[in-house]
Order: C-alpha cells, then structure tokens, then sequence
C-alpha cells in the first residue's frame, strides 16, 4: 500500500515538471522514474517483496543531461514497440514500462524476463545511477 501510494505521488511530481516520463519496474518490482532533467530509483523494501526479505537496497536520484533523455527515451520507446520481446502477463522477473505524457498513461509494455533489451535498459540505468 504505502509503494502503491509512493509511486502515485512521484507519478503527481513528475507530471507537474514533464511532459512526458516513464516509469519502469523490473523484475523485483523496484522503480525508475525517467524524465527530462532526472532518474529516479525507488527499490521495493522487505516488507513489499513476495518474499518478505528481499530488498532493493537505498533509493538513488542522478540528475541527467536532455541527451541523456532522449537515448533512454528512445530505449525503452524501442523496447515497447518490440512485440517479440513482450508478453501479455505480469509475472514475476518481468519488466513493465509505463509512458505518460501531461500525467496520462500513454502506453504501457510487459517485458519477458529474458528479454535483451530488458538487460540493456537496466545495466544503462545502473549505470546512470552508480
């Protein structure tokens, strides 16, 4: 619930400084928040994993440049559009990539849990934010 809540009101912020975000969650439902000017980690806590014990660790913020934008806009737009990368279902070890524009949900894609592009978009955003 308190994820769930969390997650709409970063939702709110963003719409109020972008016109268009994303928002993806990987596998273990952690969070990144994309927009124009920053990425956003919210990691799911124990009490919020299926488990009970596995944690995503500490929330990260990195600031990024609008070129920065652009290539992981252009990313996850490509990973949504690849049909043969996806699945119907959310299930566990998917991805899920949401894309809103003015706060409206725009489109949304489930990755497979082996899904390359999948790996791409997580090492680039490990990457941004280490």
């Amino acid at each position: 619930m308190k994820k769930s809540f969390l997650l709409l009101f970063m939702a709110f912020l963003f719409k109020a400084n972008s016109q268009t975000y994303y928002v993806y969650s990987d596998g273990n439902s952690n969070s990144y928040t994309l927009d124009e000017m920053k990425l956003v980690y919210t990691p799911v806590n124990p009490e919020e994993s299926s488990s009970g014990t596995y944690s995503g660790g500490k929330a990260k913020r990195a600031e990024i440049t609008i070129d920065a934008f652009k290539n992981l806009s252009a990313m996850l737009d490509k990973a949504m559009s690849a049909k043969d990368q996806q699945q119907e279902k959310r299930e566990m070890g998917t991805a899920q990539i949401g894309k809103y524009s003015k706060g409206k949900l725009k489109k949304k894609a489930i990755l497979k849990m082996n899904a390359s592009c999948k790996k791409k978009i997580e090492d680039e955003f490990k990457a941004i934010l280490k």
